[in-house]
């Protein structure tokens, strides 16, 4: 445990002890809380909002192979100049994820049972053909039972954009994944340990 200092938009301060890591396998509960949104919420006393702050985060579960470490929104652009820390054991399936809503994502697709460098792959076409620009965010958010249902942000104000992308889509690109992990364009984006259409869509668009 780390104690961290969270400051409300009421000016009001206070500590709360943040868990270093999280192992999934000892505390079942908490990935129902990171799905839920319950996770990391902590309600202001003096003015009753409740507050999400991100604090770097290292979450496994040996039983699935799966080994997370999230980085706040605020250090995205420290990741990108290679500046952030952060810690991974397995630097081939081991994955980081910046932000909340990446972290939720990322526990999704590998409980489905999905690749994520697939999903990735889907997202990019999907925000290309609706020539989206960088500030629209696509986010896996269900399995369905002949689709996958992908979620995008920021098309219109205050509206969430729903698409169901056939099964038999995500098939087809997985069976080109060799080649795309290899391809000049896709390499980076399926580069571990970030592995995010974020970290190349704004120079796709130019």
């Amino acid at each position: 445990m780390k104690k961290r200092k969270i400051s409300c938009f009421c000016e009001n301060e206070w500590e709360v002890e943040v868990p270093d890591s999280v192992d999934l396998d000892e505390e079942p509960g908490r990935e129902a809380e990171i799905l839920d949104g319950t996770f990391l919420s902590y309600r202001c006393e003096q003015c009753g909002k409740v507050l999400k702050p991100e604090f770097p985060m290292r979450i496994v579960s040996a039983k699935r192979g799966l080994e997370l470490y999230l980085l706040p929104e605020l250090e995205r652009d420290s990741f990108s100049r290679g500046k952030a820390e952060y810690r991974l054991d397995d630097t081939e399936r081991g994955r980081v994820v910046i932000g909340y809503p990446e972290l939720v994502e990322k526990i999704k697709i590998l409980r489905d049972g999905f690749d994520d460098r697939v999903v990735e792959i889907m997202k990019f076409y999907l925000l290309e053909k609706a020539q989206a620009d960088e500030s629209v965010r696509a986010y896996y958010f269900a399995k369905l039972s002949d689709s996958i249902e992908l979620h995008i942000y920021g098309m219109r104000e205050d509206e969430v954009g729903v698409s169901k992308v056939p099964l038999r889509i995500y098939e087809q690109i997985a069976g080109e994944l060799e080649h795309k992990t290899n391809e000049e364009f896709f390499a980076p984006i399926l580069e571990p340990p970030y592995v995010s259409i974020q970290k190349t869509y704004r120079e796709a668009q130019k």
